[in-house]
């Protein structure tokens, strides 16, 4: 969300992240102005070479989700659900099980009790 004048780096909102902005600069002044089309998005006060100028409206929006994602999952973490009272048994549908004498298994395996 900036631009570079200069050696320095100035926040514009993060709306205009992608787009074509124009950057004036006063020559003999301190500030300049950032421009998407012909509205005026962002001024600032020059500042050295190396120098980052951010203003936090100009971010504020690309955080608020993360933060929100944060409390929401330290919430969930905090809302351990209780363990039920009672246990259910749930019948599968058309399951059958075959009874046999433990004396056909072992003729099958080839002895005899």
């Amino acid at each position: 969300c900036t631009v570079s004048l200069n050696g320095a780096r100035y926040s514009v909102p993060f709306a205009h992240v992608g787009t074509r902005v124009i950057v004036k600069a006063d020559p003999l002044g301190s500030g300049l102005e950032i421009f998407a089309g012909a509205e005026c998005v962002a001024h600032h006060t020059r500042a050295p070479h190396g120098a980052r100028v951010i203003v936090e409206e100009h971010v504020a929006e690309l955080h608020r989700p993360r933060f929100e994602r944060l409390r929401a999952r330290a919430s969930e973490a905090r809302a351990i659900p209780a363990p039920p009272d009672t246990l259910s048994v749930v019948r599968w549908p058309m399951t059958r099980v075959e009874q046999r004498d433990i004396n056909e298994y072992a003729e099958a395996v080839g002895g005899a009790r």
